[in-house]
């Protein structure tokens, strides 16, 4: 069996095929991030955040992430490397829910013991966006 084919998310339009992983950081500029020999570059978060207490600015932020990707086809994992504020991950964590397109979350931690990421799995495959009215679909 090939390995899956990795995939940053730059572009923000897609043409995804099966097994295909997403990677993508949470706060820019706070950690390099290499995943087996895999530079991710695309964050959440792309600037510095000033008001971490902004749960509804946050919230946006990461709505709107979600909302420029254009993903076609199915992605089987999208790794989320966790490097930032707590309520930054919560805001994104809430916004994830509210898109159709989601597989499965898995969250990824830097492991000082073995100098990689360890995997945290969130959650899997919704398949209908929960808000009514969202916008999202």
């Amino acid at each position: 069996m090939n390995p899956p084919k990795v995939l940053n998310v730059r572009s923000r339009s897609l043409d995804m095929v099966r097994s295909v992983e997403m990677r993508i950081g949470l706060c820019k500029g706070r950690h390099d991030i290499v995943d087996n020999g895999v530079t991710v570059t695309d964050f959440v978060f792309e600037e510095t955040i000033e008001s971490p207490h902004d749960f509804q600015g946050l919230y946006e932020s990461a709505y709107n992430f979600f909302k420029s990707m254009e993903v076609k086809g199915e992605v089987k994992e999208l790794h989320l490397f966790v490097t930032g504020l707590t309520s930054a991950l919560v805001a994104t964590l809430q916004a994830y829910r509210n898109f159709p397109f989601a597989p499965e979350l898995i969250l990824r931690h830097f492991d000082r013991d073995s100098s990689s990421y360890s995997r945290q799995p969130w959650e899997t495959n919704f398949q209908t966006c929960e808000l009514q009215g969202c916008g999202c679909e």
